[in-house]
């Protein structure tokens, strides 16, 4: 392999390779540590994944019954006020960084 192959490679796929570097220099340092550091790891994406499942049912169960001319309706130029209470009570229920979830916003208003 050339120096110029390595440079094609994506950028997320050298953070995994770093990543995993770092975790087998930690398994030869202090074994019972990374033992420890796997298992955390393991329990923590455990629960991002049982999250992400329940969050893309909703996406589908909505996505199947909320058409959307009713967000238009609801969400769009012509909503005025009542547009803009949906947007303050979606803010105050859903819990999520605002740089998040203004752009989300944004596209269900257009």
């Amino acid at each position: 392999m050339k120096f110029e192959d390595y440079k094609k490679i994506s950028g997320q796929w050298k953070f995994l390779i770093i990543i995993l570097i770092i975790y087998l220099i930690v398994f030869i340092v202090d074994f019972e540590f990374g033992k420890e550091a796997i298992n955390n790891f393991l329990v923590m994406f455990g629960k991002v994944i049982a999250i992400a499942v329940v969050v893309f049912f909703i996406m589908f169960v909505l996505n199947l019954f909320i058409k959307p001319e009713i967000i238009k309706k609801h969400l769009g130029n012509e909503s005025g006020l009542k547009g803009l209470f949906y947007i303050i009570l979606a803010s105050i229920f859903i819990s999520g960084p605002p740089y998040v979830l203004m752009p989300m916003f944004s596209d269900f208003k257009e």
